[in-house]
């Protein structure tokens, strides 16, 4: 019955929404709410929680669930890749980290728009928190991708950030740009 289906998805908006729940229940009850059909004001809803800090990485033992990212995860990779590229310019930075996040979650399927929105972070590591391989993962997307303006940041990785030095190496290869000679020589030098 649609009045039973509205009326247990509101009781599953109201566990996500309380900051007072323990992170493992809200998580579980996104969870159930996205991965649902889509339902009228779902997107609406789930723009609301981006702001909520609280929601960012939900943990319980210190391991982090999927959280906000999970709309993302069992969506067509290019339903929200472009909205969450607009929200990457958000002045709440909330909603810029919460963006953030689910851009880099989008990483591995090689959507362009999420690495483009990304780029930034290329040439500025602070850009954005540390999130633990994340540039890396980006490096790679954007050597598969082969965009032209991530270039001169992925050269610049791979001469001033040694821990990052080889991904850049690999992800410079697929150009077969002679401007990247000097740095790949540096790179085999060092």
């Amino acid at each position: 019955d649609e009045n039973d289906v509205t009326k247990y998805r509101r009781l599953l908006q109201d566990v996500v929404e309380n900051r007072e729940m323990l992170p493992g229940a809200r998580d579980l009850a996104l969870d159930a709410l996205v991965k649902e059909a889509d339902w009228q004001g779902r997107d609406d809803w789930y723009l609301s929680l981006l702001s909520d800090e609280s929601l960012y990485d939900l943990k319980v033992n210190g391991r982090s669930f999927t959280g906000l990212t999970t709309l993302l995860l069992y969506s067509p990779p290019d339903k929200y890749a472009k909205m969450m590229s607009s929200l990457i310019e958000s002045k709440n930075q909330t909603i810029r980290l919460a963006a953030a996040k689910n851009l880099i979650s989008l990483l591995e399927s090689g959507n362009e728009d999420a690495v483009r929105a990304l780029l930034p972070w290329l040439s500025d590591p602070k850009w954005l928190p540390d999130v633990p391989n994340a540039r890396q993962r980006l490096i790679t997307a954007a050597g598969e991708l082969k965009l032209p303006e991530a270039f001169t940041a992925l050269n610049s990785i791979v001469l001033n950030e040694p821990e990052l030095r080889y991904a850049a190496v690999q992800a410079l290869i697929p150009f077969a740009d002679l401007r990247a000679i000097p740095a790949l020589k540096f790179a085999w030098e060092n």
